[in-house]
C-alpha cells in the first residue's frame, strides 16, 4: 500500500465519521485472494431511497479521489470525473456512485448529468476536507499505512 492509497481510504473514513456523522468506521486491508490485498473502509451502508441519503452516498464515494486531489495527484487540466469514471482503481467507488446517481434521476426526478452530480459531491467533500486539520489526516494516513488498520468510534450527541 502507498501513502496515497492510505490517504484515499482515510478521506473516505473522515467523510463517513465527521461529515456524514456515522458513529463507527474502519479502514483496513483485506485479502482479495490470489495473494492480493485491497485497502478499504467498512461502516458505510448506502441507502438508495431517500434523496439526502443518495447525496451522502455520492459524497462518501468521491471522498477518496477528493483526497488524492488535495494531495496534488492530478494536474490542473485533468478531468477528474473522467478519471473517476474510467480508471480501474476507482471502479468500486464509481459503481456505487453511479447507482446513487441513477436512483436520484429515476426515483427523484433529478435533472442533471452524472458529471454535475459528481461535481456537486466532489466540491462539498473538498470544502469539508479543506476545513479539516490536515495534520490529523496525515497522521491517520501514516498510522494506517504502518498498521493497515485504523478505526474511529464517535458518539455525535
Amino acid at each position: 500500500m502507498t501513502y496515497t492509497t492510505a490517504f484515499h481510504e482515510i478521506c473516505h473514513l473522515w467523510v463517513l465519521i465527521f461529515h456524514l456523522e456515522f458513529n463507527w468506521g474502519k479502514a483496513y486491508v483485506k485479502d482479495i485472494g490470489y495473494g492480493r490485498e485491497m485497502a478499504t473502509v467498512k461502516g458505510f451502508h448506502p441507502c438508495l431511497d431517500d434523496l439526502e441519503d443518495l447525496e451522502d452516498t455520492a459524497q462518501y464515494m468521491v471522498a477518496g479521489i477528493a483526497g488524492e486531489y488535495l494531495l496534488g495527484e492530478f494536474n490542473d487540466d485533468d478531468d477528474i470525473f473522467d478519471i473517476f469514471e474510467s480508471e480501474e482503481s476507482y471502479s468500486q467507488d464509481f459503481s456505487i456512485f453511479s447507482q446513487a446517481y441513477d436512483a436520484a434521476v429515476s426515483n427523484h426526478n433529478q435533472e442533471f448529468s452524472a458529471e454535475e452530480w459528481f461535481d456537486n459531491a466532489f466540491n462539498e467533500v473538498i470544502a469539508f476536507l479543506e476545513s479539516t486539520d490536515r495534520n490529523a489526516l496525515n497522521d491517520a494516513a501514516n498510522y494506517f499505512l504502518k498498521h493497515e488498520d485504523y478505526e474511529i468510534k464517535c458518539d455525535h450527541q
